[in-house]
């Protein structure tokens, strides 16, 4: 067997010498011999691995651009082959498989529970393993760790990159030096695509030389993975241990110029020109029975004995509203969101041209959970207003109150957003809030505030902030 070189581990403040002899503690077999190798898949029996590079014979690696790294890897027994001689270097490789086989390399295991899905898998203990040493982040799988998905390049990239961070202390100052640069630049043309907040991990990941991109010159973050491209990224997760990365060096190669869209809610609170948008905002013509523009409506409701109260009461009912409404994260949202959204709802509310009526309301919440969850959404906004922009509109018999305000919101993770829309891009528009207030039903059964929202009416489509 082939020894590797030395690696380093670093636990609670102490540091142990980690002797990593592959073919040794991973799969100690005979030639000939067959496995049931959960690291490749759970049901399908490999060849076992050679203990010598000349007994090596995959049919379909022969020629393969990994395959110096895949004969490698399969003669110190990290991965095999299956028992037709082949290797399938292009078929995908599931979230279980690769968990397990990073976690033999760092050597860990768990019986602490992590994800309900995976109790009872073949590859639970690995995963908890990694879960425990933080490599696998569970607020980033809400729906479950889901094992037997093919795993993409984006999760390879977090999950060496944490485990580099983990074995490595120069590797955990370099992720975390990452994480300090104001932005980064990345040699992908598809950074765009990327979340920011998963950008630090990308450009470890690149930097130790683990993960490359395509000839295009993009990454490819949702891509699946291969089985080759699986290998290739292990082995060279295993010679990335024990370089010597110069944190100066990387922090000044990777840095980027600061842009407006990688500014932060307080930053982008502090660039806003909010005189600007209040001029603006107050001269877009509102709809009402009463006045012709915004301001005489705000004139004559500000004629009304009850106007103190109900401007101020509008106006910070509306604030919170949409602080809470737009903010969300797939990872943590729930029933905490739930909880703090409903407070706000005592009435009909339409959502995507549907009115919900007050028993349906709950199946609503509900909606907002799940499409949050299943577009994988984290978006971040706030909203720019007046207590002066409230005006009053009739339809019918009824009236109801508007605030108007300009909405700033980001996506930074999501699908199905809104047309015109792209990750990681500030972007604006006009809206009027509109409340109804003193309605109520006996239906409704939780706390809630004096007035109850209606809608949200667009009056300008999103537009990039610049």
């Amino acid at each position: 067997m082939r020894e590797l070189p030395l690696g380093k581990k670093h636990h609670g403040g102490q540091f142990y010498e980690k002797s990593l002899i592959i073919g040794a503690t991973l799969l100690t077999l005979s030639l000939g011999q067959t496995v049931q190798a959960a690291d490749i898949s759970e049901s399908t029996p490999l060849v076992a691995a050679a203990t010598k590079k000349a007994n090596i014979q995959l049919s379909d690696s022969n020629g393969h651009w990994a395959q110096s790294d895949i004969e490698f890897m399969v003669e110190q027994g990290v991965i095999g082959g299956f028992p037709d001689g082949t290797f399938r270097p292009n078929d995908t490789i599931t979230r279980a498989q690769f968990s397990k086989i990073l976690a033999r390399l760092m050597e860990v295991d768990s019986n602490t529970k992590s994800f309900s899905d995976v109790k009872g898998h073949w590859a639970e203990g690995k995963i908890n393993g990694l879960v425990k040493e933080g490599v696998i982040e569970t607020s980033e799988y809400p729906n479950g760790f889901e094992p037997n998905k093919d795993i993409t390049r984006l999760e390879i990239s977090k999950m060496v990159a944490r485990g580099l961070a983990e074995e490595s202390l120069l590797w955990k100052a370099v992720l975390e030096g990452f994480g300090t640069l104001e932005a980064i630049k990345l040699p992908f043309s598809d950074q765009d695509e990327m979340s920011i907040a998963d950008m630090p991990y990308i450009a470890l990941a690149n930097s130790s030389g683990i993960v490359g991109g395509y000839q295009d010159g993009t990454f490819k973050i949702n891509r699946s993975a291969t089985r080759a491209e699986a290998t290739v990224m292990l082995k060279r997760y295993l010679d990335a241990k024990n370089k010597k990365p110069v944190l100066s060096e990387l922090l000044e190669k990777f840095k980027g110029e600061p842009n407006l869209h990688q500014f932060s809610k307080a930053e982008l609170e502090n660039y806003i020109d909010k005189e600007a948008d209040l001029e603006r905002l107050r001269k877009h013509p509102i709809v009402s029975d009463y006045d012709a523009n915004l301001a005489e409506s705000y004139a004559f409701l500000l004629s009304q004995s009850s106007f103190e109260y109900l401007n101020e009461n509008y106006f910070k009912s509306v604030t919170g509203f949409i602080e809470i409404y737009e903010n969300r994260d797939y990872r943590t949202i729930g029933q905490e969101y739930i909880n703090e959204l409903r407070y706000y709802f005592k009435t009909r509310f339409t959502y995507k041209g549907k009115q919900y009526d007050y028993d349906e309301l709950v199946d609503l919440f509900d909606l907002f959970v799940k499409e949050t969850k299943n577009e994988k959404r984290i978006s971040e906004s706030q909203f720019v207003s007046d207590p002066s922009l409230l005006h009053q509109s009739k339809t019918g018999v009824r009236n109801y109150y508007k605030v108007r305000g300009t909405q700033y919101i980001r996506y930074t993770s999501g699908s199905n957003l809104p047309k015109g829309v792209e990750l990681n891009k500030w972007y604006k528009r006009d809206i009027d809030v509109v409340l109804v207030n003193g309605s109520f039903d006996d239906n409704i059964t939780w706390e809630f505030a004096t007035n109850g929202f209606k809608e949200i009416k667009q009056i300008t489509s999103y537009e990039e902030v610049k």
